[in-house]
């Protein structure tokens, strides 16, 4: 995917095993959207934790904006991102996108 010709504007679902930040900074940077699960030992810091409206999908436990760190050329660089955290009643645990 690193290397295809993605138009702006263009939503990307993907599963976790693809965890590419500076990938996702330079979608970013092109007005290209992604959903993705964190991994479970992603490092991330918190900024901010929105507000859930009271007419939620009461599995959504959290919505809050994070950075994440990555590494270019042996220079760090942040990422800002939107976090959701919601109950998976089929699997009885608490996920992360």
């Amino acid at each position: 995917m690193k290397y295809s010709q993605l138009p702006e504007g263009l939503y990307l679902v993907m599963d976790k095993g693809y965890t590419d930040y500076h990938q996702y900074a330079q979608w970013t940077d092109r007005g290209i959207f992604f959903v993705s699960r964190m991994k479970n030992n992603a490092k991330f810091e918190s900024l901010e934790e929105i507000e859930l409206p009271e007419d939620r999908d009461h599995e959504i436990l959290k919505d809050e904006t994070i950075t994440v760190q990555y590494t270019v050329d042996k220079e760090k660089h942040p990422l800002k991102l939107r976090r959701i955290a919601y109950w998976d009643q089929k699997n009885q645990n608490c996920s992360s996108s």
